[in-house]
């Protein structure tokens, strides 16, 4: 499944605009469209978990000024853009565990908000953490 605007209108139809938390968990997403959540000021939690993502624009997320918790866990992510979460002041939580990054450097540009953060890549355990000086919480678990 392709997630765009198109979708989102037919699915919350004139409640979209003011809707608070999009949970998206579950739905065989494979790709989201650039623009699908432009205009969505009010959203503070977005729930991608548990789908077929592999990769996401580095502005997908921009714009999204209350945006506290973003779930992209249980995907099929093999890298994120360092500035995926840059302009996002209210952002406390990121749930990344459960991908496929290639790398075992994650290198990401943070605010001041995060808290928490999840990451777990099961094949390796020497990982660098560049941004980890600002995070209050971070879960980092090997199966």
């Amino acid at each position: 499944m392709i997630l765009n605007r198109e979708y989102l209108n037919e699915t919350y139809k004139s409640s979209l605009n003011s809707l608070a938390g999009l949970q998206l968990r579950e739905k065989q997403i494979e790709h989201v469209e650039k623009e699908t959540f432009t205009g969505l000021v009010n959203l503070y939690s977005i729930d991608l978990g548990q789908n077929e993502i592999k990769h996401l624009d580095k502005d997908i997320f921009s714009g999204l000024i209350n945006l506290r918790e973003i779930w992209l866990n249980n995907n099929q992510l093999e890298q994120l853009d360092k500035n995926i979460f840059k302009g996002l002041p209210d952002l406390r939580a990121i749930y990344l565990h459960d991908n496929k990054f290639e790398y075992n450097e994650l290198d990401l540009n943070l605010e001041q908000s995060v808290q928490y953060i999840t990451y777990k890549n099961g094949w390796r355990n020497d990982f660098v953490f560049s941004f980890l000086i600002k995070v209050d919480f971070f879960l980092l678990f090997r199966t």
